[in-house]
């Protein structure tokens, strides 16, 4: 479950006409994150794009409750509206210790 959670949060970081500069603006002004550990993050980000296929395998073949695909996309929904929302907890300072 925090492999789909991560992989839905991580995609849309990913995709760079979406997010890119309100993301880009939140961690360069108000965050003061360093050029090399945007790049790092948006690095990571974009591994999920390569995880996907594997993800998708493992819907195909392991089934929760007996469905493939209906419990995993409602779980995975939950969860990344819990994470959003959760979002809106998290401080607005950056510390790299």
């Amino acid at each position: 479950m925090l492999i789909i959670a991560a992989g839905t949060a991580s995609t849309t970081l990913a995709q760079p006409d979406l997010l890119d500069l309100p993301i880009r603006h939140l961690l360069k002004d108000e965050l003061r994150v360093s050029q090399s550990q945007m790049a790092m993050l948006f690095g990571i980000g974009a591994l999920a794009w390569y995880v996907k296929p594997l993800a998708g395998l493992l819907i195909d073949s392991v089934a929760v409750l007996g469905t493939h695909r209906r419990y995993y996309l409602i779980i995975s929904a939950l969860t990344a509206a819990a994470l959003w929302l959760l979002v809106g907890c998290v401080s607005h300072s950056y510390c790299c210790c």
